[in-house]
């Protein structure tokens, strides 16, 4: 927590040194005095926060919450009112069953090779520092076009996403992330889609291995969680479509996030991408499996940082049940009409979903 604080501070000190005192620059006189001024106070400010930090703050820490504050931020956060072991088994269930369908995948697409063997034959496709951003949004173009062809979500006219860079003090987090235009913005639905190209203080090595990781197939598979139908078709649905205040300003993380991993396979369920996606799909769940997993763990049975690092590492290749349930009650309703049902929520928490969406 301390290193990644640190870390995003000192891309905001690099932004302030670069774009905004740039920016600045332009203003008249007494507006950059003014500037200079808030700047060097907030310099100030940040450098306290970060040392104050260091000193409270280590990893030896006890940061458990226990099994019982762990069972009611379940209820507060997301209203689930099932016991903290039956939820836990859920997510062990799911990684077991992710984990034997990308073994049996790799197989499949390579006899005798491993899942990590197919991963790294994935990966080496990907594309230069130099055409990351613009690449991407071409892949971007292809997908919103295949998603409305294909009509598995109502989504409004007139949306745009620009692809640029992550900015320098999101950094320290964020491969990639949608900045989606507010629920009570006035004027268009224009969205920015960041995705972090690698810095040029990197050595070579480095850069490579930040771009093997953003290779095409995980970029449609990014594209996919953030974009179409991903978070940004969320949130703009949330706006233009949202028949409430509630629902068109809410945001349930624990929604919203499974919504858009909800996305990735069942784009793929309805024709879009190859067995290479499947294989990224995998183990992009795969690594959400073991952090919920983890999570459990570490709050309510004692399980240490180093411990979670390395459980990670061996398991990720570092619920449809709502579904399922609707077209039961539903057997003629179509993709489209399950999706639009399930946006028009807005983002309630997960555990109203069985009775809100059946």
């Amino acid at each position: 927590m301390v290193d990644v604080a640190t870390k995003q501070v000192q891309g905001v000190l690099r932004d302030l040194d670069g774009k905004a005192t740039q920016e600045a620059g332009k203003a008249s006189g007494p507006v950059r005095e003014e500037f200079d001024s808030l700047k060097r106070e907030a310099v100030t400010a940040m450098a306290s926060f970060v040392e104050e930090l260091s000193e409270e703050h280590s990893l030896s820490m006890d940061f458990a919450l226990g099994r019982e504050r762990f069972q009611k931020l379940l209820w507060v956060n997301d209203r689930i009112n099932r016991p903290v072991e039956e939820v836990l088994a859920m997510g062990l269930q799911d990684l077991e069953s992710n984990l034997k369908a990308l073994r049996e995948l790799a197989e499949k697409i390579g006899p005798g090779e491993t899942v990590a063997s197919v991963v790294d034959g994935i990966q080496e496709n990907h594309p230069t520092s130099h055409r990351l951003i613009d690449e991407t949004a071409e892949g971007l173009r292809d997908l919103e076009l295949w998603l409305r062809e294909h009509d598995l979500v109502s989504i409004p006219t007139g949306t745009r996403v620009r692809v640029v860079p992550t900015p320098l003090h999101m950094r320290a987090t964020t491969t990639a992330a949608m900045s989606s235009p507010g629920p009570f913005e006035k004027e268009g639905l224009e969205g920015l889609y960041y995705v972090t190209p690698p810095e040029d203080s990197w050595d070579p090595k480095t850069r490579e291995e930040w771009l093997r990781h953003l290779n095409y197939v995980t970029l449609k598979d990014i594209s996919i969680h953030e974009v179409f139908p991903g978070h940004y078709t969320h949130r703009v649905f949330q706006r233009e479509f949202g028949n409430s205040m509630t629902r068109k300003a809410y945001w349930n993380y624990a929604f919203g996030e499974g919504w858009a991993h909800y996305c990735e396979e069942m784009m793929l369920d309805e024709g879009y991408g190859n067995e290479q996606l499947r294989v990224i799909q995998l183990k992009e769940a795969l690594l959400r499996d073991c952090r919920f997993i983890v999570s459990f763990w570490m709050h309510t049975q004692g399980l240490g940082v180093d411990e979670a690092r390395q459980f990670i590492m061996e398991n990720a290749h570092m619920e449809r049940l709502a579904r399922e349930r609707f077209f039961h009650a539903h057997p003629s309703a179509s993709a489209k009409e399950f999706h639009d049902r399930l946006l028009g929520l807005g983002g309630a928490p997960v555990g109203f979903l069985e009775e809100l969406i059946v």
